[in-house]
């Protein structure tokens, strides 16, 4: 059972290990010393300054306030306090917070953060080989009108829906029939890991 007592002004709540540790051994007015803990008088452990905590029973709406000395019972109790209702902002943000960190919450944030990183991987790479001379101005305007809209859906983590855009492209052969090939096998690969 705990027991609490006034120290210097702040009511310390101890538990009985806690007591057992520190209260093993408690010099006496008379020079001689008691084991406080394994004291059993209740008067003895009075007299030390430990009381009873008196833990109300709460009902919904009802929260613990701060720990008090009771004069009139002689014990340590809590006095009950009632817990302001919720605000609608308070409410909406619970919820939203809830929505937010739900594991599918998080699956799907995983695959916007994803998509996004593979969708600038692979117009980097694009940009890079028009810019390195491996695609023409003309190659590189097809493979933009062929891929741009089929990887689109990438920027939502909408990794199946690029998958079927791309597959629907038109085949082609040479350098833009590599990149769609590659392309293709991103999202296929990510695909089949992640769904």
């Amino acid at each position: 059972m705990k027991k609490a007592r006034n120290e210097n002004g702040n009511i310390v709540v101890y538990s009985e290990q806690q007591m057992k540790q520190k209260f093993n051994r408690f010099q006496l007015a008379n020079g001689s010393d008691v084991n406080l803990f394994y004291a059993s008088a209740k008067e003895v452990l009075e007299d030390y300054g430990f009381f009873d905590i008196v833990i109300p029973t709460l009902m919904a709406g009802e929260k613990l306030g701060s720990i008090y000395f009771d004069e009139a019972e002689n014990v340590f109790a809590y006095p009950i306090e009632q817990i302001p209702p919720k605000t609608q902002e308070e409410l909406d943000a619970e919820a939203q917070t809830a929505l937010d960190s739900d594991s599918s919450a998080q699956i799907i944030q995983n695959h916007i953060n994803n998509g996004q990183t593979q969708l600038r991987k692979i117009w980097n790479k694009i940009q890079r080989l028009k810019d390195n001379g491996q695609l023409t101005p003309n190659q590189f305007r097809t493979v933009s009108e062929v891929l741009f809209d089929a990887l689109i859906p990438l920027e939502f983590g909408m990794w199946q829906v690029a998958q079927t855009k791309v597959n629907a492209t038109p085949t082609a052969s040479g350098i833009i029939g590599i990149i769609r090939t590659q392309v293709k096998a991103i999202i296929d690969d990510y695909v089949t890991a992640k769904y």
